[in-house]
């Protein structure tokens, strides 16, 4: 059923949650379902067909919403995701530190009494490094958070179409299949009195 959308949003406190189910929109394609599936089977079957699922209308919408509010969204964080923001934090405090360090030794004109190191006095690789490393560690960090989101994503996705899938199919798709199946039986019946 494409009438039937659910989307993941982020709450207040930094965890995502499903958006509310839009109702009217599913009782919408429901019953654009029955109307589809009662065409041709004449006006005597046509109301059963329709009141075969239409009648479940609300008790399908609170199966859905329920169903979709106890999907886990996984909204907690590899710890690895922590070790990277830490380390970032590291690089910078080291990045600033060594250029102010650099930066004051200069001022009191004490840069040949520091330590080198690669050629460079220790305040300036520390603080060159320092940016460096950190300009590196956010690329790699943002393509595997990337990464990590899609994933995140697609698991999200598959476990909401799920719930989607197994309450429609249950409440509309089977209920309507039943009533199809009676339908058909009714008309063999017919047919064969018929002769």
């Amino acid at each position: 059923m494409t009438g039937v959308q659910t989307c993941a949003l982020p709450i207040s406190r930094g965890e995502p949650a499903v958006a509310p189910l839009d109702r009217a929109a599913v009782d919408t394609t429901i019953r654009a379902l029955a109307d589809e599936a009662s065409e041709g089977v004449g006006p005597a079957w046509s109301p059963r067909l329709r009141d075969a699922i239409g009648s479940r209308l609300a008790a399908t919408g609170d199966k859905l919403e329920k169903g979709l509010q106890a999907v886990d969204l996984g909204g907690r964080l590899p710890v690895w995701v922590t070790l990277v923001r830490l380390l970032h934090w590291l690089l910078l405090l080291a990045a600033v530190g060594g250029l102010v360090w650099w930066g004051v030794a200069a001022v009191q004109g004490s840069t040949g009494d520091l330590g080198k190191v690669a050629g460079l006095p220790l305040p300036a690789a520390l603080g060159l490094g320092g940016l460096v490393l950190g300009l590196l560690l956010s690329v790699i960090g943002r393509a595997l958070v990337r990464g990590l989101a899609r994933q995140r994503a697609d698991q999200a996705d598959e476990a909401l179409r799920g719930v989607v899938h197994q309450v429609l199919d249950s409440d509309v798709v089977q209920p309507l299949r039943s009533e199809l199946a009676s339908y058909t039986a009714f008309r063999r019946g017919v047919e064969a009195a018929r002769g």
